[in-house]
């Protein structure tokens, strides 16, 4: 059987997180590049993959590591897209160890680790390369983005860090899904002064910052600030949302100075009813709850969502972040505008609205 062509042809790649949002692109963009890829997720949800060829499904959790040698072994290279954000803090970093741990001991060519934006003290208002200030005080989330990103460079391992904006996209709950649950139930109210711009990049031009950081002969031990072709104003995004599913517009109104909060990290209380949820009616079950809870939602009839706190802070903010530096390093070049991202929506969610 001849080899398939392709940037990443002959390469066999562990993609962590394969189930999400984001890393079941990665594993979709690797196998077109000629990638034979393991697609390591801990949900039985992993319908986005379903039909893809060269992807082998395994089924696995970080945080074991005798099971995730296992599906590491022969694979010289692994991306790390996985993340719970009702994780708690110290199991994610022991499972991120337990990644780490067995990439060295496969010996991996590359780690391309996902972090975020986030990292950096500036976000969302400052202008943002990869040489800003990343130590002040922050989120649970912000602290453990960055804690990841210190250890990878501390483990030796041949890697890169990706941090990507603003990641929107058909089945993206944060940044696409949401906003459209609110914008159906009830609308959505932006801040007026100042009309606030978002670094909107797309899943799959995320996907191809990874495809370009594995093709490299050599990892360059070092991080990257990933963004679209240009940003967008908030408004114009969710009146994109808006046409797609035939729900008003977002309306603007003077929400006044946002009180900048740090998100307090899941509960325990919260953490520990997940945990037994997952365990009496399993991860499927769960998701199929998650679902249900979604689709009462999208009934109406509620109140116009209004951001406060972290989220109108965002909303409000026209910083700017530079992608010179993976332009130059790794050749990385966003293609999706964010009219061609909406259109990709409308396609994708065609006959289910």
């Amino acid at each position: 059987m001849a080899e398939r062509g392709g940037r990443l042809a002959g390469r066999t790649v562990l993609v962590a997180g394969a189930g999400g949002f984001i890393g079941s692109r990665i594993c979709l963009a690797a196998a077109r590049e000629g990638a034979s890829v393991r697609a390591l997720a801990r949900s039985r949800r992993t319908d986005r993959l379903n039909g893809a060829g060269a992807i082998e499904i395994v089924r696995g959790d970080l945080q074991k590591p005798e099971a995730l040698q296992a599906a590491i072994d022969g694979c010289d290279s692994v991306v790390n897209a996985a993340y719970d954000f009702l994780g708690d803090d110290d199991e994610q970093t022991a499972a991120f160890d337990n990644l780490v741990g067995a990439a060295k001991a496969a010996a991996v060519r590359a780690f391309i680790q996902l972090s975020s934006i986030a990292v950096y003290d500036d976000w969302p208002r400052g202008v943002l390369n990869e040489d800003s200030p990343s130590d002040g005080p922050g989120s649970s989330y912000k602290k453990l983005k960055r804690a990841f990103e210190r250890r990878l460079a501390a483990s030796g391992l041949a890697h890169t860090i990706l941090q990507p904006t603003i990641v929107y996209g058909a089945g993206g709950w944060q940044w696409t899904d949401r906003p459209m649950e609110e914008l159906r139930a009830g609308g959505v109210i932006l801040p007026d002064d100042p009309r606030g711009l978002c670094q909107a990049v797309h899943v799959d031009d995320v996907a191809e910052a990874v495809i370009c950081a594995l093709a490299l002969s050599r990892q360059p031990d070092a991080r990257y600030v990933i963004s679209g072709p240009a940003p967008v104003e908030w408004g114009g995004l969710y009146a994109g949302y808006a046409s797609i599913i035939g729900a008003a517009p977002p309306t603007f109104a003077p929400l006044g100075e946002p009180i900048v909060e740090t998100p307090a990290p899941p509960s325990r209380m919260a953490r520990r009813v997940k945990k037994i949820a997952r365990s009496l009616i399993g991860e499927a079950g769960f998701a199929a709850i998650r679902q249900a809870a979604g689709a009462l939602r999208k009934q109406g009839g509620a109140a116009p969502a209004k951001p406060s706190g972290a989220l109108l802070e965002l909303y409000r903010a026209r910083g700017a972040c530079s992608i010179d530096r993976a332009r130059r390093d790794l050749g990385y070049e966003p293609k999706i505008s964010v009219e061609e991202g909406l259109a990709l929506i409308r396609a994708a969610y065609a006959g289910f609205q």
